[in-house]
Order: structure tokens, then sequence, then C-alpha cells
């Protein structure tokens, strides 16, 4: 009886995992949907984002290596990391409220399709992590920057930035069931969000003010350190893990336990 019990759930995981990939999939393709190069701009927008920022910006800032590396590489992988969080937790919003019909005629967790919109932004940070990995083999050739191998461990702080865009994700995805303003106040908090953010300017250049004592307690100022820092070849310390793995498991929970706790209320709500 217990192998039986042991199968079933082996297949219903299949199932749900096979069901998973199948939103993404279907996420990024309506993501591109009727564009003319598609995927291929996961690619060409942080580039061409970054360009704007630094056109902006570097009069102000300046143009010369910042943390170590060329401006404009800085602000790129300021936006690619800033934009995973920042597209996995906005298009999950309204994620549960826009499957409703197979939520309701189908057995299936609600999980799902908050973590169908974040992996399918995983996806994308993935080509976009493509173009600054050109731009840096460009700046290696250029001699303006030197290719690190510390930087493959960003798999070991990516993981935490996806679970800490999961616990959002849950928390906002079951407040939009019942409160849809939630959508238009969160595109507001993420604009100051991307703003308190060291994504174009460096922390380091405002002295030990109040600010950048502040600054170490927004997640997203760790998930960059730690990023930058294996950019330039450094290891990030045993305090940036635990503040990044922090972060990502205490929203974890609080995401999950907010949507079990209202679970029974959102197929009303529908």
């Amino acid at each position: 009886m217990t192998k039986r019990k042991a199968v079933k759930q082996e297949h219903r995981l299949s199932q749900r995992i096979f069901l998973l990939s199948l939103l993404v999939k279907r996420n990024i393709k309506n993501k591109y949907y009727r564009s003319v190069i598609g995927i291929l701009w996961s690619v060409l927008n942080p580039l061409l984002n970054t360009l704007v920022m630094w056109f902006v910006f570097s009069n102000i800032l300046g143009s010369g290596d910042v943390a170590g590396m060329p401006y404009i590489l800085y602000i790129l992988s300021g936006n690619i990391v800033f934009g995973l969080m920042s597209e996995a937790t906005s298009t999950s919003v309204g994620s549960i409220v826009n499957r409703k019909g197979l939520l309701l005629s189908t057995p299936v967790p609600m999980e799902i399709f908050p973590l169908s919109s974040v992996f399918s932004s995983l996806a994308s940070f993935a080509f976009s992590f493509v173009s600054m990995i050109i731009l840096m083999i460009v700046f290696q050739i250029l001699g303006t920057y030197s290719f690190c191998w510390e930087l493959i461990l960003v798999i070991t702080i990516i993981p935490a930035e996806v679970i800490f865009s999961i616990g959002i994700a849950f928390f906002l995805s079951t407040c939009f069931v019942f409160f849809r303003d939630i959508q238009h106040i969160y595109s507001v908090i993420m604009t100051l969000w991307r703003y308190i953010t060291p994504v174009f300017y460096s922390l380091s250049r405002m002295g030990d003010n109040a600010f950048a004592k502040i600054m170490k307690f927004n997640p997203m100022y760790q998930y960059l350190t730690a990023f930058r820092d294996l950019m330039v070849g450094t290891l990030p310390s045993v305090n940036t893990y635990i503040a990044c793995y922090g972060f990502a498991l205490i929203l974890l929970v609080i995401g999950w336990l907010f949507m079990h706790a209202l679970k029974n209320h959102i197929s009303s709500q529908l």
C-alpha cells in the first residue's frame, strides 16, 4: 500500500512538472507573440536600456570604471539582475486570475501559476546574461576588463534571487485575487525600488552615510553586490550569502503562508 502511494505521488509530481514546463513555454511564446525578431529581444532589450542609461548618467556619475569594471558593464549587470526580480514578480501578479479557468476545472495547485511566471523570467534572464557575456568579451578584447572565472559562481547567487522572487510572486498573485489595484500599486513600488537600488550608481561614492547603511537591508542590494563581486573576481563573503538566502527564505515562507491562509477563499473570488 505504501509503495502504491509512493508511485501515485511520483506520478502526480511528474504531471505537475510537465504542466509547469508547458506554462513556462506558453508564457515565453506569448511574450514574443507576433514579434519580428522574437526571443532575440531578451538579448537586445537589456543592451539597449543600458545604452540609454549610460548616455544619460555617464556625464553625471562619470564614465570611468565603477567597482572595478567599465561603467556600461556596471549598468548592464544591474539591469539584468534587478530585471530578473522585476519581471518575475510583475508578471506573476495576475497569474492566478488569468488562469482561473484551468484552476477551477482541474485539480492543480495554485502555486504552479506564479511559479511559471518566475521560471519564464529566469529564461529571459539567461538570454540577457548572454548579452552581458558578449559585452564582457568585447571589453576583454579592448583590454579594459579581465574576464574572471569566478563568474561561474553566479549559479550560487541566482537561485537565492529566484526563491526571493517566488515568495513575492505568491504574495502578489494572492493579493490580486482580492484587490486588483495591487497591480498598479506594485508598479509604483517597483519604480521606487529600482531607484533606491544601486543599479546605475555606486553606493561606495556616497560615503558612509545613513542611506548607505540602510541600503544593506535592501535585498536587491545584496544580490547585485554578490553578482558584481563575482564579475571582478571577488568571492562574496559568508555574510553576503547569509543575507541573500536569508531574505529569500523569509519571503518564501511569508508568501507561501499567505497564499495558503487564503487558499479556501480564492476560488470563491475568481
